[in-house]
């Protein structure tokens, strides 16, 4: 599953599937980067404020219903630390989007920083081994536990364990005390952080986690985005406010909704690390 599919679906889930149509229409000719008027397929749609074009959201001030055009202030570019970008014909333009597509992908790339130490990648790297040298520089970046240290036998083929050897991850080091032949390398499988995405079309499985852990994401996304919808809300509680308004509007569900949708990710966490220890479990070795 991609970050596009993930957005898109994390969206649908955000808007309860289709119980919250958003307003949204098309570009009816391609703007640059830096172009403040949008032509689109009918203007009447939407309203003085924020609207979404593809992942950039933008600051409209004037609407012309007759010319169906989009009129963007002088800072409606890139709005609130988005990226302005150039956008074809057809591509879709939603009105006051409740969730941006930005916003839902960095809560994907929250979510998924946020699972190590709970789950992980195996990553590995190699060192050839020096005769009278037993500590060795260990320092991939996002380097964790080291979880098994082997050399290739030259005659077999075969990946021979190291049962002595102590990682000292502080100073990132890896000392070996097995007797092995100088000029052998050593293979070390260890445990690394899941990557960011850093595409619409970047896999799941470029994080580093398999694609059963697309659910988890999504749950995790959409927990972090919950609680944000109390927000607007939070503005009614005023002295000029209507009480009846007040009594129609809970402040809680959201946040209710989100707690428990929390146990659900905590629940399928615990069952992805279950999976991941017994296909990965701890070799045993000694340390001394």
């Amino acid at each position: 599953m991609s970050l596009a599919e993930l957005t898109s679906t994390v969206s649908l889930e955000m808007a309860g599937y289709t119980q919250t149509q958003e307003q949204a229409g098309y570009l009816t000719a391609s703007a640059s980067s830096s172009a403040l008027t949008f032509s689109v397929n009918d203007a009447s749609i939407f309203s003085h404020g924020i609207i979404e074009v593809e992942d950039e959201l933008c600051y409209v001030s004037t609407i012309d219903k007759n010319t169906n055009t989009l009129t963007l202030a002088p800072f409606g570019r890139g709005y609130a630390a988005t990226t302005p970008a150039s956008h074809a014909v057809d591509v879709k333009v939603v009105n006051s989007p409740a969730f941006p597509r930005s916003a839902v992908k960095r809560a994907l790339n929250e979510c998924v920083s946020s699972l190590y130490p709970d789950l992980f990648q195996v990553a590995s790297t190699t060192q050839v081994f020096t005769a009278g040298t037993t500590t060795y520089a260990f320092a991939p970046v996002g380097a964790g536990d080291i979880m098994d240290v082997t050399y290739q036998d030259p005659w077999s083929s075969e990946y021979v364990p190291i049962r002595r050897w102590k990682f000292d991850k502080y100073n990132h080091q890896l000392t070996v005390w097995d007797g092995i032949p100088t000029g052998y390398t050593l293979y070390v499988a260890y445990r690394a952080a899941p990557t960011i995405f850093t595409s619409d079309a970047a896999l799941l499985t470029s994080t580093g986690l398999p694609d059963s852990c697309a659910d988890l994401v999504r749950l995790g996304a959409v927990v972090r985005l919950l609680p944000f919808v109390e927000i607007p809300n939070s503005a009614i509680i005023a002295a000029d406010a209507s009480f009846a308004a007040n009594a129609r509007i809970s402040t809680t569900s959201a946040a209710t909704l989100a707690r428990q949708l929390y146990q659900q990710f905590k629940l399928r966490v615990s069952e992805e690390s279950a999976r991941l220890l017994s296909q990965y479990p701890v070799r045993v070795h000694y340390t001394r």
